[in-house]
């Protein structure tokens, strides 16, 4: 059997790479201009579908109710926010934290729409954790042509 010498990287290469995880945030963080959002702690999942007649957005919110998530269209702009607490058990003082793995916090996520997207009737409903917004498109952007058979010339 061969042994396999693993090299490891120096701590200053250590601190290097930990940090490169947090650069996002960071930069996010600096570039948000509203200050009640420095709060930020998480960043829910997103997947965005196309269909022929509309745009599906489903976003994961694992353990928020639907009051504590606030969705707004403005000026182009789809804005879903709100925040998960920490749920703590005060009463229990012997409580000793092994593995921190959720996440909890303000969150706010802002897309901007195509034109093609018919803002006025834009719905969105809220289940087992899932958030799903519809996106219809208008009606000038719903392909209306059809497919035409090529045949052999008689």
């Amino acid at each position: 059997m061969t042994k396999l010498n693993l090299r490891h990287p120096t701590p200053a290469f250590n601190d290097f790479f930990s940090d490169l995880d947090l650069w996002p945030t960071r930069l996010r963080r600096a570039m948000e201009r509203d200050p009640l959002l420095e709060s930020v702690g998480w960043m829910p999942p997103v997947e965005i579908e196309e269909f022929e007649t509309e745009l599906v957005m489903t976003m994961e919110l694992p353990g928020l109710k639907k009051e504590q998530v606030d969705v707004t269209f403005e000026d182009g702009v789809l804005t879903i926010k709100g925040e998960k607490q920490e749920e703590r058990n005060e009463a229990r003082k012997d409580r000793q934290l092994h593995v921190w793995e959720r996440q909890y916090g303000a969150f706010r996520r802002a897309f901007t729409l195509p034109r093609s997207i018919d803002g006025a009737r834009i719905t969105a409903q809220f289940k087992d954790g899932v958030l799903r917004v519809q996106l219809p498109k208008v009606a000038e952007a719903v392909p209306r042509g059809r497919k035409i058979e090529v045949g052999e010339k008689a």
